[in-house]
C-alpha cells in the first residue's frame, strides 16, 4: 500500500528563514508488512551546506518515542533536487507510521522537520502541523472458490489490520468454515462462514492471551471444531450452530513449556482426533493427540519420540485414522486403528535433504491417502513434497510446483488438489487425475498470497483459504 503523497515544495525547512535549505517527503514505497523505504526530494543551494534526517513513530503514539535516523550529508550547494531514501525495518506488522525529514542548511543552528505539504515545525512538535504516512501492508483474509472450470477469488471480510486463515472444512457447497487469526499486536482467534453466497465473522470467545486456530474440522453445519493455541497451551472450540465455546483440554506432560494443535478430523460430532505439538525443557518437540468423545478430550499415546510433530490428521472412522508431520530426514506419518498409534514407513526426500514435513493429509479409504508438504535443507534447496498412500507403503509422488503445497483435498483415490504458497511468493494449485499431478494457477490478487486451507465436496466444488 503506497503512502499518502502530494503538497506543495517548502521554500524553508526552518521555522524561521533558513534561506537556501529546502526539501518535502514524496512519500513510502516498498512497503511489506514490517518495512519500508521513506523518500523526499531536498535541494540545497548557493552557499549552503546542508545536513537531513528522518524521523519515523507509529501512528497515534507520542512523538517522543520515534525513530530518527543518522543524519545525511553534509551537501554544499548549490545541489539541484536530491532524491534522498531510506530503508526501515522492525516495524510493528500492519500499523501505520507517521514521518517527517527534518534539515538545516548550514553547521550553525537547529534542525525543523517538515512532510509533503510544507508546513514546517520543530523537532519537538508533538503532533507535528504536517507528516507524512507510512502505510504498512499488513494481511488480510483469502478465499478462492473452484467451480469444475477455474478458480475465482472471492468476497472476504476481514476483522482487523492483519488477519489470515489457515484451514477449512465444508460439508457441503453452500456450508463452509474457515479459522486463522486476527489483530497484530493482542492477536485473537478468527472464524468465518460460508453460506454458499457470502462470508461473514463469526464470534469467537477471548483467550488469557494470544490465540490462533490452525485446523477445523466439521462433520456436519452445526457440529464443527477448531484447534489451535492459546499463546502457552492448547486451544480447542466447538461450533453448535448457534455459537463458539472454549473446550477444556486435558492436562499435558510434565514439564511441558508450551504447546499448539495443529489440525484437527471429525468422523461424527462424538468422534474428533486433534494433532500438534509440545515442547519440554530436556528433550524437545513431542507429538500431541487429543481425542474427542462427544463429551471431553483425552490425551493419546504417540509411539514417535523427541524432536517430532503432528500437524495434519484426517480420520475415516473412530478406530481409522492417518496423521502426518515433520521427521529427520524422512517425513512422519502415522495410523490409528481404534486402539493404537503405529509409526509408518515414509519414503526419504530425494537429494541430501535434512528434513521432510507433511502439513496435511487426505484419504477417501484406508488405502488411498495424499499428504503435502515440503522438503529441504542441505544442499538440496527448498521443494514441495507430495506422498501417496495405497493402503500397504508410501510413495513419493512427481509435482510440478516448487512452493510449499499447504493443503489438499481428494474426493475419490484419482480426483485430488493440492494448494500452497509461501512468503513473497505467489498462491499455487495443482489437480491429480490418478496418474499425474499438474498446475492449475489461481488468481492472484494485488499483494503476495499462501493458500494453506483446502475442502472439495466435490470435483467441481472446492473452497481454498490463506492470506494475501
Amino acid at each position: 500500500m503506497g503512502a499518502r503523497r502530494g503538497g506543495s515544495f517548502l521554500t524553508a525547512l526552518a521555522l524561521l528563514a533558513l534561506i537556501g535549505c529546502s526539501g518535502k517527503t514524496t512519500g513510502a514505497t516498498n512497503t511489506t508488512d514490517t518495512s519500508a523505504t521513506l523518500r523526499a526530494t531536498a535541494r540545497c543551494d548557493s552557499n549552503e551546506t546542508c545536513r537531513w534526517y528522518w524521523e519515523y513513530w507509529r501512528d497515534g503514539s507520542p512523538r517522543s518515542t520515534s525513530v530518527k535516523t543518522p543524519v545525511y550529508g553534509p551537501v554544499k550547494g548549490p545541489s539541484g533536487d536530491i532524491d534522498l531514501s531510506v530503508d526501515i525495518s522492525g516495524l510493528d506488522e500492519g500499523a501505520a507510521y507517521r514521518y517527517v525529514i527534518c534539515g538545516k542548511p548550514s553547521d550553525s543552528g537547529g534542525f525543523s522537520c517538515v512532510g509533503p505539504n510544507g508546513q514546517a515545525s520543530a523537532p519537538t512538535a508533538d503532533p507535528p502541523p504536517d507528516s507524512d504516512t507510512i502505510d504498512l501492508v499488513g494481511a488480510a483474509t483469502l478465499a478462492e472458490r473452484w467451480n469444475g472450470t477455474t478458480w475465482t477469488l472471492q468476497n472476504i471480510p476481514n476483522q482487523d489490520r492483519f488477519n489470515g486463515l489457515n484451514d477449512v472444512s465444508c460439508t457441503s457447497s453452500s456450508a463452509c468454515t474457515a479459522v486463522g487469526f486476527s489483530g497484530s499486536g493482542n492477536q485473537h482467534a478468527l472464524a468465518e462462514r460460508w453460506n454458499g453466497t457470502s462470508w461473514t465473522i463469526q464470534t469467537t470467545p477471548a483467550t488469557s492471551g494470544d490465540s490462533q486456530l490452525y485446523g477445523v474440522s466439521c462433520a456436519s453445519s452445526t457440529a464443527c471444531i477448531a484447534v489451535g493455541t492459546n499463546g502457552s497451551g492448547p486451544l480447542a472450540e466447538r461450533w453448535n450452530g448457534t455459537s463458539w465455546t472454549i473446550q477444556t483440554t486435558p492436562a499435558l506432560p510434565a514439564g511441558t513449556q508450551s504447546a499448539r494443535l495443529d489440525g484437527v478430523s471429525c468422523s461424527s460430532a462424538t468422534a474428533c482426533t486433534a494433532v500438534g505439538s509440545y515442547q519440554d525443557g530436556s528433550e524437545g518437540l513431542h507429538n500431541l493427540i487429543e481425542r474427542w468423545n462427544g463429551t471431553s478430550w483425552t490425551l493419546q499415546s504417540s509411539p514417535a519420540t523427541s524432536f517430532a510433530t503432528l500437524s495434519g490428521v484426517t480420520c475415516l472412522s473412530s478406530t481409522s485414522c492417518f496423521a502426518v508431520g515433520f521427521g529427520q530426514p524422512s517425513a512422519l506419518a502415522e495410523s490409528w486403528n481404534g486402539t493404537t498409534w503405529t509409526v509408518q514407513s515414509t519414503p526419504a526426500a530425494p537429494g541430501d535433504a535434512i528434513y521432510a514435513v507433511l502439513g496435511r493429509i487426505s484419504c477417501t479409504s484406508a488405502s488411498a491417502c495424499t499428504a503435502v508438504g515440503n522438503y529441504g535443507g542441505g544442499g538440496s534447496g527448498h521443494h514441495t513434497l507430495i506422498e501417496r498412500w495405497n493402503g500397504s507403503s508410501w510413495a513419493l509422488q512427481s509435482t510440478p510446483q516448487t512452493s510449499d503445497l499447504n493443503g489438499v483435498s481428494c474426493t475419490s483415490a484419482t480426483a485430488c488438489r493440492a494448494v500452497g504458497g509461501r512468503g513473497g511468493f505467489p498462491a499455487v494449485a495443482e489437480r491429480w487425475d490418478g496418474t499425474t499431478w499438474t498446475s492449475q494457477p489461481p488468481p492472484q490478487p494485488p499483494n503476495a498470497a499462501s493458500l494453506t486451507g483446502l475442502s472439495c465436496t466435490a470435483t467441481t466444488a472446492c473452497i481454498a483459504v490463506g492470506t494475501q
